[in-house]
């Protein structure tokens, strides 16, 4: 299995990096186009380079009950305008034959592809060993996403997007080419042989992208190429018993029962799902919106019926599922993570939320209203006071501080609660204020749940 102290690993999904850094800039540069593994496919770009849906149309009219931040909606399109430039500036890159979100905590990390970082080995200023990893799956799925929902306020909207597919497609995963691999080293160099293969969450990602783009410009090519990925995620990367996503496409039972019955709760995205079933006919993703929250309920019930959070990752889904405890990450999955309310669980209330805006969905009430109440609890009702992981009991982490991505998880959470308006207000403004980063993963994650909270999510 692979090192988790990687941004975004197969499994951690950056979880061990966010924790401690919070004022990461990115620089820019060109680069030029690099290596990488067999293709995956792609098409000369068709349809048209207009937005058919541009940013700040809202087309998706949100289901009744579901909040929004108060004020002008020109205003809070406004605040996403510049979240979006300073994302932009700061983690899109040219380079690698296309473009890729920068996911390397070091600083200066992607200039050049990643020509400034120091041979594996070296040490970054906190006395860590330095990430020689320029790109993750993960990451590359969200620059797809923002891609195609900024469409119409960034000219460039349709050249980024090819961009990243061209780069997905040189760096694929052996067991299928459709799927990406989830990470790329500095230089644009593919992983090892051992290493290259997918996960779950960044193909989903993309296979959503993809749909998006095809409304977008009006792409058949996208949308078969979306078929085709959603195809090999239902391959590879479900399980067909339980109907929740794998960890990756490296999970099967002949390999290893524990990991091929574990999950990752932040794969969780129902409305995706509902997309894929829709596009495809497909009735296993219907089943896998049903085992999502029956699994979110479990765990709430179960195992914290006082607070609601949920845990990164689970265990035992062909029967007694059960939360992975901090104590036997090791043991399980074989790499030292951390499995409470965590990097990984931050992105849960997003996922949901999208599903209760979109879907209308009562399960993803239940299981939100429940974040939402042991919040606002927790802080006083202060958004500056979330912090960055809590135990299932609801207890802080040591050393644990702000971050985007739990800040915005717990904002899209509040929309569930029609007596949460003060709240929500006062989360959105927290984060339209903030001036400091939280790195790739914090200011990104944020990011798409501010897009969710100001009403501007849209499903294809």
């Amino acid at each position: 299995m692979k090192s988790m102290s990687a941004n975004s690993a197969r499994l951690c999904a950056l979880a061990t990096m966010c924790a401690s850094i919070h004022a990461l800039g990115c620089g820019g540069g060109g680069g030029s186009a690099g290596g990488g593994g067999g293709g995956g496919g792609a098409s000369a770009p068709d349809g048209t380079q207009t937005a058919q849906v541009a940013f700040g149309s809202h087309p998706q009219a949100y289901q009744g009950g579901v909040l929004r931040p108060s004020g002008a909606q020109a205003a809070l399109d406004d605040v996403i305008r510049q979240k979006y430039k300073a994302w932009k500036a700061n983690f899109l890159i040219k380079g690698c034959g296309g473009y890729y979100v920068c996911a390397n905590e070091v600083t200066g990390r992607c200039v050049n592809d990643g020509a400034a970082l120091v041979p594996t080995g070296g040490k970054g200023a906190d006395g860590l060993p330095l990430d020689m990893e320029l790109i993750v799956s993960e990451g590359h799925g969200y620059g797809m996403l923002l891609a195609a929902l900024m469409a119409g306020e960034d000219p460039e909207a349709r050249d980024i997007f090819d961009g990243m597919v061209a780069v997905r497609d040189h760096f694929t995963s052996p067991y299928d080419v459709h799927l990406m691999t989830w990470k790329i080293l500095a230089g644009c160099a593919p992983p090892d042989a051992a290493d290259n293969d997918a996960a779950t969450d960044g193909d989903l990602d993309s296979a959503f992208a993809f749909l998006l783009a095809a409304k977008q410009w009006q792409s058949p090519s996208y949308r078969q190429r979306g078929l085709d990925l959603i195809d090999a995620i239902l391959n590879r990367e479900m399980n067909v018993q339980t109907h929740l996503p794998l960890l990756g496409d490296w999970a099967n039972p002949s390999d290893d029962q524990k990991s091929y019955y574990s999950t990752r709760l932040s794969d969780d995205m129902p409305d995706h799902f509902r997309v894929f079933a829709t596009a495809t006919g497909r009735a296993d993703w219907n089943a896998s919106v049903t085992a999502v929250y029956a699994l979110m309920n479990r765990m709430q019930t179960m195992f914290s019926p006082m607070t609601g959070l949920v845990p990164d990752f689970v265990k035992g889904t062909d029967g007694d599922s059960t939360p992975v405890a901090v104590s036997e990450a090791d043991m399980l999955l074989m790499e030292q993570l951390t499995t409470d309310y965590d990097y990984n669980a931050c992105r849960v209330p997003w996922r949901l939320g999208t599903d209760l805006a979109v879907n209308g969905e009562p399960a993803a009430t239940t299981v939100l209203g429940k974040l939402n109440t042991f919040i606002k609890t927790k802080t006083g009702g202060d958004p500056a006071k979330i912090l960055d992981g809590y135990s299932l009991a609801g207890d802080a982490h040591t050393n644990a501080g702000p971050n985007g991505c739990f800040t915005g998880g717990f904002g899209v959470a509040a929309m569930s609660d029609p007596g949460s308006q003060a709240w929500l207000d006062a989360i959105w403004n927290q984060l339209a204020n903030q001036k400091e980063s939280d790195g790739y993963f914090g200011d990104t994650v944020s990011l798409l749940a501010m897009i969710v909270m100001s009403g501007n999510w849209w499903a294809p």
